[in-house]
């Protein structure tokens, strides 16, 4: 086989794990919170079939601490797992991701109590922090800079087509046990839609299997977060203050995404939807949004040999919606305001990897993209303990500001879009494009 036909196999396989994985966790987004209150003993039924409000902000600290639990381990794995793919190869690290996420997958179906679940959701962020940055490594090895935009804007859309098929195929599981056998085990039934995800685990772990063993271009192969100092101090001034300055993106986007998925769900569920499958709709309506603006963005940014513009597009549209989230109180309003803002965000996740891939060589670009995910993580960690607590506090309270009565949930949300428009000033200022792609 010549080594096109491989570097497109590689892409193919690579797409189909990135697809396969992301209908399986998306599998059970409509239901995870849901069983998260179930454990708790806050849900006593289906949550369809409870009268009043389902008290939610009771269970913020639970739901900051599996997403706490996750990026934990994910953030120390990834850096490591860049660095260790730069010398075993990235075969063998996506490989071990997949054994786990399946070992996983079954084991929250498994578990019954809400220590098990988090302990679960840690392990699956070793797997998470094992996988992607390789993979997106693993994309960049296999395509030319010319094709790197479009290469790495499909592997968001198979993500995201994930996020479309994934929902929907969650509630469909759900809804046909409670119609087969009732709702008398409320417990079991939100727990049905792990089967899929343990399922699908499987079939990812047989396509790695098959994933082409490239042998990187360059060999210089480092450690961490030293030889990523050593590199900054050999590199151009512009590329080293753009590298830091995506580092400290990293780090506040991180922080941010943490504060508002922690408040968000806890926001779905108290104030707009009991039903998991409405949620399951929402996450699909907001994956199909998404599609077509992954893909014609890096399209555009690989025609016109520019990153930078598209991803300060992104940043300027999605940024603002943040604080509008909390004044929706309604499905329909609830699915528009989640389209715009995934539709937005969508445009510059895929083209700001592309950049990052291409200020550095090969030879470290493992490291480079698990460093970045290290720096990320660890805002997410912060984030989401930090969000759980706002909930907590600010929930059940009513703000004063001006005269007009608001929901304490302004508080986690708008510290979020404050800290995004932060670093959207960092980006704007000191990130560059590279002058050379490679």
């Amino acid at each position: 086989m010549t080594r096109m036909r491989e570097d497109r196999l590689a892409l193919l396989i690579t797409l189909l794990i990135s697809l396969v994985i992301g209908v399986g966790f998306s599998a059970a987004m409509p239901v995870f919170p849901y069983l998260v209150l179930a454990l708790k003993g806050i849900l006593t039924q289906l949550p369809e079939l409870t009268r009043g409000a389902i008290q939610a902000h009771e269970g913020a600290v639970e739901f900051g601490a599996l997403m706490a639990a996750f990026m934990i381990f994910r953030a120390p794995v990834a850096a490591f797992s860049g660095t260790l793919s730069d010398l075993l190869g990235r075969k063998t690290l996506i490989l071990v991701g997949m054994v786990i996420y399946t070992v996983t997958s079954f084991g929250m179906f498994l578990v019954n109590d809400v220590i098990g679940l988090i302990v679960m959701r840690a392990l699956t962020g070793v797997a998470s922090g094992i996988t992607w940055p390789v993979a997106e490594a693993y994309l960049a090895d296999v395509t030319t800079p010319d094709e790197r935009g479009r290469a790495i804007s499909l592997y968001i859309m198979t993500q995201n087509l994930g996020d479309v098929v994934g929902p929907g195929i969650g509630a469909a599981v759900y809804k046909l046990y409670v119609g087969i056998f009732g709702p008398r085990d409320y417990l079991l039934a939100l727990k049905t839609p792990f089967i899929v995800m343990g399922g699908l685990s499987l079939l990812a772990t047989a396509l790695a299997l098959a994933l082409p063993r490239v042998i990187p271009r360059a060999r210089e192969v480092g450690s961490g977060l030293r030889e990523i100092a050593s590199v900054l101090r050999s590199l151009p001034p512009r590329v080293a203050t753009s590298i830091k300055a995506i580092y400290v993106n990293g780090v506040g986007n991180g922080l941010a995404m943490g504060i508002m998925n922690t408040a968000l769900i806890v926001y779905a569920v108290e104030r707009i939807v009991k039903d998991p499958a409405v949620i399951g709709l929402a996450f699909t309506i907001m994956g199909l949004a998404a599609l077509p603006t992954t893909f014609i963005s890096g399209w555009l940014s690989d025609r016109f040999a520019r990153r930078k513009p598209f991803i300060l597009a992104s940043y300027l549209v999605s940024r603002p919606v943040i604080f509008v989230m909390p004044f929706l109180s309604d499905v329909a309003s609830f699915i528009l305001v989640l389209v715009a803002f995934m539709m937005a965000f969508s445009i510059g996740m895929p083209i700001m990897r592309a950049l990052q891939s291409e200020l550095v060589g090969q030879q470290i670009r493992g490291t480079v993209f698990g460093v970045q995910q290290l720096f990320f993580n660890a805002g997410v960690v912060v984030g989401a303990l930090a969000g759980s607590y706002l909930v907590a506090v600010y929930a059940p309270a009513t703000l004063n500001l001006l005269g007009v009565e608001l929901t304490g949930y302004v508080v986690p949300f708008w510290l979020a879009g404050v800290i995004t428009v932060i670093t959207t000033l960092i980006f704007a200022l000191y990130v560059s494009e590279p002058e050379v792609r490679m």
